[in-house]
């Protein structure tokens, strides 16, 4: 309870029963609303209320004291009329039910959340917009109501990666939404008699019935699943810390601090060092001197282990940075876990070194890093990782079903960032409109241009969508759609290499084979009777000089494949990718 905490234009009464004379306490809210309560009603209600109702007041407090809260009066009146022996209120929006969740967990009130969750399994808000009850559900850890709206929301089309997701979905962990998208890929279709109504809908004459097996999807608010591994969490044989634990053993300047770690290990180490790589550092410790030790050396307890401990300080001291054997800077989780520890204790060189190895370090396993540049806020450092992830994949719609503990503290915003790049490097890769400057084998033939144009498109998916006809070998679609569908799997250029892709080989093979007879060979078989070019050597000793030869086409074929794959490597490369400034959920 306090004075009004919130500048007052013209403060209005709440309507009946928040009118009483009788009432014993004013809850003001921050829209300059006034709702008269009695405490009575609120102390059996919210623990946190009776709670505030034991304060002392200040000097001067008038009988009836009043209560600033944050939340506005629609949402304090629903809250208020549930908890109250009146009607229950009507909840008609997702947005205003999400507010009053939220005022019933913060007030830890019973009757509110009770109402609330009944109320998000309507079949009215699951059905107009399953994927933002699904998020509210597991934003309030409501596992029942979050499983209900999943099964919904999977066979939606708004589930796509390329739509514009809801805000609460940013707002979950990156680990629920991952199970999220593997009941996605666990549905399975089956044709069931009329009689069956669970999850179907009407195709045609028959009931299409979608079947979802949740068993092995566990559960979504609260997975069983290993924690994250703690930093330092296995102690080290002794032998590999000898030679690294005391780095003032060559000095003649005594120690006069000590680290030491979770495991039990000790790091003689000088103040003067530390406090000049952070000042912050040795304020964040707890200070454990041993009894009867000598009380000018001071310790700090430390909850990373020894090994992060270990390659810290020799970040911060002026030798080699290279920590000892068996831990090299190339494994991929102790690396984290020391650049998360240069972060936390504010060592900006130790981050700054880090940092520069992180392009050597990445690769090894490009989804851990991206979490922790999109942890750290690297825009670059995470573009890197998804491009390497996009790199490492043969099928990149399989990067979805890649799952990592870290996941589970992680807001969902970071992992949306991140299929969404890929969904948009697909549709850049899928959508090159021309190419340009090949070699044509016939310039004097208009049907030789159809067939094999200077300047074509390579997409099928929109012929006739304003490129000219002559820009469209047609004859090719069925080769251009599989070299479309490997780009798909593989949004680089290198897809289209004859060495890697069956696709382009087909593509070359296609061309090569082409029974197309060019015109020119035609109108002179007419004129001279000659059915086959082999009668050229015999009576003109040379073919003519404008044909369609094998050579040609091959020079045609391949310089379509270079054009598409630097053209494909030139789309994606354009394509963003922005890092949220809040990750951890």
């Amino acid at each position: 309870m306090s004075e009004e905490a919130f500048p007052s234009t013209q403060t209005r009464q709440a309507p009946s029963p928040f009118d009483r004379s009788d009432a014993d306490l004013i809850v003001h809210t921050k829209d300059d609303v006034n709702f008269s309560v009695h405490r009575l009603v609120l102390s059996l209600a919210s623990p946190v209320f009776e709670t505030m109702f034991f304060l002392p007041q200040p000097p001067g407090t008038e009988p009836r004291p009043s209560v600033d809260v944050s939340e506005d009066s629609q949402t304090m009146e629903t809250f208020l009329r549930i908890v109250y022996p009146v009607a229950d209120p009507e909840i008609k929006s997702l947005q205003h039910l999400r507010e009053v969740l939220a005022v019933g967990t913060k007030y830890d009130a019973p009757a509110v959340i009770a109402a609330s969750r009944k109320a998000l399994t309507q079949q009215t808000f699951i059905q107009a917009d399953p994927l933002r009850v699904f998020a509210i559900a597991c934003i309030f850890r409501m596992e029942a109501e979050a499983k209900a709206a999943a099964e919904v929301a999977v066979l939606r089309p708004r589930m796509g990666h390329g739509a514009e997701p809801c805000a609460d979905i940013e707002e979950i962990t990156a680990g629920a939404y991952f199970r999220l998208l593997q009941l996605k890929r666990a549905r399975t279709r089956r044709v069931l008699p009329r009689t069956v109504t669970s999850l179907a809908v009407l195709l045609g004459n028959q009931r299409d019935v979608v079947d979802l097996d949740s068993t092995a999807i566990g559960s979504f608010c609260d997975p069983s699943r290993l924690s994250p591994t703690p930093t330092g969490q296995h102690s080290p044989p002794p032998e590999t810390l000898t030679a690294c634990c005391d780095l003032s053993g060559s000095t003649s300047f005594p120690p006069d601090i000590i680290f030491r770690s979770h495991d039990g290990f000790e790091f003689p180490a000088h103040r003067l060092i530390i406090e000049m790589a952070s000042s912050a550092m040795l304020t964040m410790l707890r200070r454990n001197d041993r009894p009867g030790g000598d009380q000018n050396l001071h310790a700090y307890e430390l909850q990373e282990g020894a090994l992060v401990i270990q390659d810290l300080l020799r970040l911060c001291y002026p030798v080699t940075h290279l920590p000892a054997p068996p831990h090299p800077p190339t494994d991929a989780k102790h690396f984290l876990d020391v650049l998360f520890a240069s972060r936390k204790y504010q060592l900006a060189k130790a981050e700054m070194i880090l940092r520069e190895r992180w392009p050597a370090v990445a690769g090894k396993e490009p989804l851990r890093f991206y979490f922790a540049a999109a942890r750290c806020g690297w825009e670059e450092e995470a573009l890197l990782c998804a491009r390497e992830l996009i790199n490492q994949s043969d099928d990149v719609s399989l990067i979805e079903t890649q799952y990592l503990p870290e996941m589970e503290s992680m807001q969902n915003r970071s992992y949306l960032y991140l299929l969404s790049y890929v969904e948009r490097c697909v549709q850049a890769a899928s959508y090159i409109s021309t190419l340009s400057g090949l070699p044509q084998p016939c310039c004097n033939h208009e049907e030789c241009r159809k067939r094999y144009p200077k300047n074509p498109s390579p997409i099928t998916h929109r012929a006739g969508w304003g490129f000219e006809k002559e820009h469209q070998p047609s004859w090719l679609f069925p080769y251009l759609c599989s070299l479309e569908d490997a780009l798909r799997k593989k949004p680089r250029g290198q897809t289209l290499s004859t060495v890697a892709s069956r696709a382009a080989t087909s593509f070359i093979t296609a061309v090569v084979e082409d029974s197309y007879t060019c015109p020119i060979y035609q109108e002179e078989e007419e004129k001279c009777g000659i059915s086959d070019k082999v009668a050229w050597a015999t009576m003109f000793l040379e073919e003519p000089e404008e044909k369609c030869g094998i050579s040609d086409k091959v020079a045609w074929a391949t310089t379509f494949l270079d054009q598409y794959a630097k053209a494909v490597d030139q789309a994606v490369a354009e394509v963003k990718l922005k890092i949220p400034s809040t990750t951890t959920a």
